[in-house]
């Protein structure tokens, strides 16, 4: 996964679910990270990355095709993309 900048601002809720140091991105507001075996993603829905190339959605978040995941039980792929309607 590529590393998306990070905000210099705390979050103490992204905080608390995924440690920075764990903390992974993919796309445009996807950020993710391991705990146990689960895999947590987060979004920020107040996010806003212009209009789809239709013009009918809203871009909230997205991975740009399938993110390639490395957990302990293997190579897992992820795809999202979070939108509104315009």
């Amino acid at each position: 996964m590529a590393k998306q900048a990070q905000s210099t601002a705390a979050n103490p809720i992204l905080d608390s679910l995924i440690p920075a140091a764990d903390r992974r991105y993919a796309g445009d507001n996807v950020c993710m990270g391991q705990r146990g075996s689960l895999l947590v993603v987060v979004i920020d829905t107040a996010q806003n990355f212009g209009a789809s190339a239709s013009g009918k959605t809203q871009i909230v978040a997205s991975t740009r095709g399938n993110a390639e995941i490395h957990t302990p039980h293997g190579t897992i792929k992820l795809g999202v993309n979070c939108y509104k309607t315009l």
